[in-house]
């Protein structure tokens, strides 16, 4: 059984509950997705254009799947190969300014 494999499947499915049982039992929070990037990354451009979608603003950001891997020891930072990392990615949605504050509040 592929621990891995079963976090990204959690996260597509918007399982938080299977997600946070793959991270229990021994799944990497610093897997690599395959759409490229951090599952870390992925999720939070998935809660930032959920958000743009919805018609929500900044400070709108539905955050549990990231909250879940940023309290699970998840890097903000990583990256791989060209992609972006996840503080990267809240960078780039320049309207969206609260999502880099907090994703920041984890590195201190």
């Amino acid at each position: 059984m592929n621990r891995d494999r079963d976090l990204i499947e959690a996260f597509e499915n918007l399982d938080l509950a299977a997600m946070r049982s793959a991270i229990e039992m021994g799944a990497d929070i610093n897997c690599p997705h395959p759409d490229g990037g951090s599952i870390l990354s992925v999720a939070v451009d998935s809660a930032i254009d959920s958000c743009i979608q919805s018609g929500g603003g900044p400070g709108d950001e539905e955050l549990e799947f990231v909250e879940l891997l940023l309290n699970s020891g998840a890097d903000i930072f990583l990256k791989f190969g060209d992609s972006s990392s996840a503080i990267e990615c809240a960078k780039a949605y320049k309207s969206v300014k609260n999502i880099v504050v907090y994703l920041e509040s984890f590195h201190s």
